[in-house]
């Protein structure tokens, strides 16, 4: 018969020094390992408690903390112990930044701002339910057509199989739209058939003489419901971590275009063979707001300025 070996259990990670016949040994919650000497994911600093909880704010933090020391890691424009202030010059803590926060635009004139409590979320959208909405179709050298219409769809006849031409964004979609800046962009296709849906679709955004544009692939997995009449989205985020903007700016020139935009275009997906139909866009945007419950928008922001200067942005 084996002589009995010790357990050997961590005295401040396990709950007791005796082990089971296999020699593991119980842990303290937040603690892990065969012998209970290493602090799990989410928890640091092993003592006589066990390992204590990661204090990090999600908002702000890449990861856990250190096992070692819970030392949380900041996201690019984040600071604080526990990564939970935006740094000088930044603004707006959001988990689904990566970098954390915004930095103030303030038209270049301060590094001063916060988030505007006078805004509320909006939506600018067509559905094309009524008309067509202002939408043009455009063609190389800036030609203009208008476009065919039935309820709920737009479409655009080429003018020959290379010049198959943009559809071309109303007034309501264009000017400052600073607001619109870290939002997203929804374009939706229609077609009679869904292996007729486009794969992909160009995106052109113009203003204060940038052009940026952006080859937007359908998301893969969608599936159809056969009751319904096919349809297929393309959705961007207006912000210069997006890797699919060519050429890339930086976050100034990224809400310098935004700030006067003067044409939103999408090309025409249905190609020469006229095979799908502009169905749908929506820019996630912000105003005013006119109701104490509206929705809040801290991606706008509201600057301090220096002397000579004044106004919001």
């Amino acid at each position: 018969e084996e002589p009995c070996v010790p357990c050997n259990c961590n005295i401040n990670g396990s709950v007791s020094l005796q082990c089971d016949v296999e020699g593991r040994c119980l842990c303290r919650v937040g603690v892990t390992g065969e012998k209970c000497d290493t602090c799990q994911a989410g928890f640091h600093s092993l003592g006589p408690g066990g390992c204590r909880p990661c204090d990090c704010d999600p908002r702000g933090s890449v990861d856990y903390c250190s096992s070692l020391d819970g030392r949380c890691y900041c996201k690019p424009h984040v600071e604080g112990q526990s990564c939970n202030r935006c740094k000088p010059g930044f603004f707006n803590l959001q988990q689904e930044n990566l970098a954390g926060c915004q930095p103030c635009f303030c038209s270049g004139h301060s590094l001063a701002c916060s988030s505007s409590d006078r805004y509320a979320a909006v939506s600018i959208t067509s559905d094309f339910i009524e008309d067509q909405d202002g939408w043009l179709g455009e063609f190389s050298g800036g030609l203009e057509y208008p476009l065919l219409w039935k309820e709920g769809e737009v479409y655009l006849l080429p003018l020959s199989d290379e010049d198959t031409g943009y559809y071309k964004a109303p007034e309501k979609f264009l000017g400052h739209r600073v607001n619109s800046y870290g939002q997203l962009l929804s374009i939706t296709f229609t077609s009679e058939a869904p292996e007729l849906l486009p794969d992909h679709v160009t995106l052109i955004l113009q203003g204060s003489g940038i052009t940026l544009s952006a080859e937007l692939s359908s998301q893969a997995g969608l599936s159809h419901d056969p009751g319904l009449t096919p349809r297929r989205s393309f959705i961007i985020r207006l912000h210069e971590y997006e890797k699919r903007f060519e050429p890339h700016l930086s976050a100034f020139e990224f809400q310098r275009l935004l700030y006067s935009l003067t044409a939103l275009k999408i090309s025409n997906a249905g190609g020469h063979n006229y095979t799908s139909q502009l169905a749908g866009v929506t820019l996630a945007s912000a105003s005013i707001a006119s109701n104490p419950n509206s929705p809040p928008a801290p991606w706008v922001e509201s600057c301090s300025c220096p002397q000579c200067f004044a106004g919001q942005f």
